[in-house]
């Protein structure tokens, strides 16, 4: 398949705009929007995977941020992954642990195709220490949720190693 999400070149090139951005927009000024805490067919999957990471990163000891982030989950990742009491300690573990009260995050470009989107996210997590995400989202299409965009999975994935060959070509 031949998905800008799973090459290489792909991740090289969100971590120097992901670079770049930081360099003009600092994070000095907190950017001030409305927070979406469930799903509307009105946000676009920029503002679904904004809802969440704000929602995560305010997480609290009553894991609200984590609750807020289930009612942004598919149907069918629900089905996964819930109850949400059993989504709770998923979120929680090691894989994406650096979500939770993460410092900040950046969306890379969304790519959309008909129904389906994806971007890659980089968090820089509580400690100060970069993570790297797939993100995948759905828009419904039937039911209570017809039309709303929601996430269908969230995949951590390594950063390109500086020495790696296929950066050189």
């Amino acid at each position: 398949m031949n998905s800008p999400f799973v090459t290489l070149p792909a991740i090289i090139a969100l971590l120097i705009l992901g670079l770049l951005a930081s360099i003009a927009f600092p994070a000095d000024k907190p950017v001030t929007r409305p927070v979406a805490k469930e799903p509307d067919p009105a946000l676009s999957p920029e503002q679904v995977m904004r809802a969440v990471l704000d929602a995560l990163k305010d997480n609290n000891a009553n894991d609200d941020g984590i609750r807020t982030t289930f009612k942004f989950a598919s149907p069918a990742n629900q089905a996964v992954t819930g109850p949400v009491e059993r989504f709770i300690p998923m979120v929680k573990n090691p894989a994406y642990r650096a979500l939770i009260n993460h410092q900040s995050a950046k969306v890379g470009k969304v790519e959309r195709k008909d129904d389906r989107a994806a971007a890659y996210v980089l968090v820089v997590d509580a400690n100060g220490r970069a993570a790297y995400f797939v993100w995948q989202l759905s828009r419904q299409k039937e039911g209570a949720l017809k039309d709303c965009w929601m996430t269908d999975g969230v995949a951590p994935v390594q950063p390109p190693d500086e020495n790696d060959d296929a950066q050189k070509a």
